[in-house]
């Protein structure tokens, strides 16, 4: 969870937030404000990543609805310190917006040993990152109500995408996960890298490198029909259990009744 950080307490308390914070909480959004409109409003102060007014789904009116607030990653710390300071105030589609640095919340007793973690999975992440091959990622625990273009611009501050793919079910609905295909392999380590920790829709994203069977309509639909498959047997189980039952009831019955009338026959 993030907690806003006013400008005045992060560099009286924290200097060296703002000279590694490159993310900004945004607050006070107007609901019809889009994402593009964001991004062009803040893309003026620097180098922008990506900016996402966060949303939810009103499942009773099926809509995607604005939460009033978003946040922004800028390129560089400096980029974020001077969009903080120059748009503070400034007016989008009739709201003043409010900047804030966005800021992990632990207490000062779990700090160091937050940083300690963050730089152990800052380098496990690298050692994955460099481990990979190709140009292609798998982008998995994405949100249902995303979409190809959200992936899209998400994935674009980091090199030139080539392709994004969001296999789908039979119903329509999207699989949970995408294939993002880059031109070199460098800008696919770049983005594995960056992405490791973001967030889309609310939900963490997974990154990992895909191989060349991963992609093929061929494996997909093999995962799908072994799915299917194992779904069916943990079915079948109980029933074939339920018939073997019945079955042996009826033998039996069919025993007593037979004895029945032998004995009726002796008679």
């Amino acid at each position: 969870r993030s907690e806003p950080l006013s400008l005045e307490a992060a560099l009286a308390s924290e200097p060296e937030l703002a000279a590694s914070n490159r993310t900004l909480y945004i607050a006070n959004i107007a609901f019809e404000t889009s994402d593009a409109a964001l991004q062009t409003h803040l893309a003026g102060a620097g180098p922008l990543r990506f900016a996402k007014v966060s949303r939810r789904r009103d499942t009773r009116r099926n809509e995607v609805l604005s939460l009033g607030y978003g946040f922004a990653e800028f390129e560089t710390p400096e980029a974020a310190l001077a969009a903080l300071k120059s748009l503070q105030g400034s007016t989008l589609d009739g709201h003043a917006l409010r900047l804030q640095y966005a800021k992990p919340t632990v207490d000062a007793a779990t700090g160091a040993a937050a940083r300690k973690r963050k730089r152990t999975d800052d380098d496990s992440i690298a050692a994955k990152a460099a481990a990979g091959k190709g140009t292609k990622l798998i982008v998995r625990n994405v949100a249902f109500e995303a979409t190809k273009k959200d992936i899209q611009q998400l994935c674009a501050p980091f090199g030139h995408v080539k392709s994004v793919r969001v296999p789908r079910k039979a119903d329509g609905g999207h699989r949970g996960f995408a294939f993002v295909d880059f031109l070199t392999h460098q800008e696919a380590v770049h983005a594995f890298e960056a992405l490791a920790a973001a967030h889309l829709y609310g939900r963490h994203l997974v990154i990992e490198w895909a191989a060349a069977e991963d992609d093929s309509l061929g494996a997909i639909r093999e995962k799908t029909r072994k799915f299917y498959e194992q779904q069916q047997q943990s079915l079948d189980g109980p029933a074939r259990k339920k018939r073997k039952h019945f079955e042996m009831g009826a033998d039996a019955a069919g025993a007593s009744a037979r004895g029945g009338d032998d004995d009726g026959d002796d008679d």
